[in-house]
C-alpha cells in the first residue's frame, strides 16, 4: 500500500516537472515570437551567427545570418538537427517540386499558431542527444499515423 501511494507521488511529482518545464519552454517560444512581431531581432538568442560566410555565392549579401538576417526570422527551430536543416535549405538550391512542397506546408500551418508553439516547445524538451530527437520524431510519426 505505502509503496503504491510512493510510487504514484513519484509519478505526480514528475508530472509537475514536466508541465513546469512545458509552461516555461511555451512561455520562451511567447517571448520570441513577440520580439519577433516587433521587429526585435536582436533579442533573440539562436541569430544563425555561425553560418556566416563570406565564401558562400549570396547568403552574406542577402543576410541570410546574423542579427537582423533571414535565419532569425524564420528560425522557430527547438534541437540541433531542425536547425542545420534549416542551414541546409537556406544556403543550399532546391528544386522547384520541393519549394512547391514546403510552401505548401507553411500554407498549411500558418492558420495554426498553437499547434505550432506547442510543438516548438515539446521540441525544446529533445535539444540535446540524437537518441532524445529520434524520440521526438517517433512521437511525430506515431502522432501524425493517428491524425490519417
Amino acid at each position: 500500500m505505502l509503496l503504491t501511494l510512493f510510487t504514484y507521488l513519484i509519478r505526480f511529482h514528475q508530472k509537475i516537472g514536466w508541465q513546469k518545464d512545458y509552461y516555461t519552454h511555451h512561455e520562451n517560444v511567447s517571448a520570441s515570437e513577440i520580439f519577433r512581431l516587433k521587429g526585435d531581432y536582436k533579442k533573440l538568442k539562436d541569430t544563425g551567427e555561425a553560418y556566416i560566410s563570406t565564401k558562400h555565392p549570396y547568403a552574406y549579401d542577402l543576410d541570410l545570418f546574423g542579427s537582423t538576417s533571414l535565419f532569425t526570422a524564420l528560425n522557430r527551430t527547438a534541437t540541433i538537427k531542425g536547425k542545420h536543416l534549416l542551414v541546409e535549405w537556406l544556403s543550399k538550391k532546391a528544386a522547384i517540386t520541393t519549394i512547391n512542397s514546403r510552401q505548401s506546408a507553411i500554407s498549411e500551418l500558418a492558420p495554426q499558431a498553437e499547434l505550432r508553439q506547442d510543438f516548438q516547445s515539446k521540441g525544446m524538451f529533445h535539444q540535446g542527444s540524437i537518441a532524445e530527437i529520434n524520440s521526438l520524431l517517433k512521437w511525430v510519426n506515431t502522432s501524425a499515423s493517428t491524425l490519417h
